[in-house]
């Protein structure tokens, strides 16, 4: 019998993952509504913003929405697909890590999909809810092609954040703590992305492009979608930076692997 696919498989363990999770409806509906109050409140934040202040940066009410709301969204994808990154450390330190080695599947994927992260929900709806009212107001011209790139560019800002996220958890090989402290650094850093990176000082532009690439999540996109014409290109960029991201992850994870050694016990 043939063995399925990674793709496959990933899908259906993360279908069983959720399938599981809803069997807590309640505990899933506080999850969702709590994800959606507290991104709500930065929307609001907005709104109060650009009543005293019509542009920022530039950048109008309706773009700027676009800019946070694709945070929220990415954010919401990797919770929902990749939460199990977010208990790697716990899995080294009580030695589960070592059944994932002996198992015919990759460690990764058996990591990534060892939870789900049914709060994404919540992020995600939310986040697409202010995309699409955004883009409402901001009256683009479509045409196919510029969608079939607005898709291209959108899966290229989840693989970002779910590489930075990956990398960030395969720091646990080094550290050996119960808690990843990187893990947590990285994810607060995506909040500087939820605004036009020209307000930022030239180093963290820097950081935010070169070395912890959250400007490709949602401020280069972006630029591109509203014609940004002096940065706006650099959002094609986004493809290659995320293949980029995804395999110096992968790479950082396996050496990782190659100097684990258990917790002996």
């Amino acid at each position: 019998m043939p063995r399925p696919s990674p793709v496959r498989l990933y899908g259906s363990l993360v279908l069983a993952g959720m399938q599981a999770k809803l069997n807590y409806r309640a505990d899933f509906l506080v999850m969702a509504g709590a994800a959606i109050l507290m991104q709500a409140m930065g929307y609001v934040f907005l709104w109060i913003v650009f009543r005293q202040i019509p542009t920022v940066a530039g950048w109008t009410l309706w773009e700027l929405v676009v800019v946070y709301a694709l945070v929220f969204i990415t954010e919401g994808c990797v919770s929902l697909f990749f939460e199990g990154l977010w208990r790697f450390n716990g899995l080294l330190n009580r030695g589960e890590f070592d059944v994932f080695l002996v198992r015919p599947v990759s460690p990764v994927l058996q990591v990534i999909v060892h939870d789900v992260g049914m709060n994404g929900i919540g992020n995600v709806l939310l986040g697409s809810v202010m995309v699409a009212q955004a883009l409402w107001h901001a009256d683009l011209d479509w045409t196919l092609p510029k969608v079939l790139i607005a898709l291209v560019l959108f899966a290229s800002a989840v693989a970002v954040r779910g590489a930075t996220v990956l990398a960030a958890a395969a720091l646990g090989f080094w550290t050996g703590s119960p808690a990843n402290t990187a893990m947590h650094v990285v994810h607060n850093m995506a909040n500087f992305a939820q605004f036009p990176l020209s307000i930022y000082g030239r180093g963290l532009q820097a950081l935010l492009t070169f070395g912890v690439p959250f400007a490709f999540v949602s401020y280069y996109p972006a630029a591109w979608l509203f014609g940004k014409e002096h940065i706006g290109w650099i959002g094609l960029l986004s493809p290659l930076v995320a293949v980029y991201s995804v395999l110096a992850a992968r790479w950082l994870f396996e050496q990782g692997i190659r100097r684990y050694e258990s917790t002996g016990s």
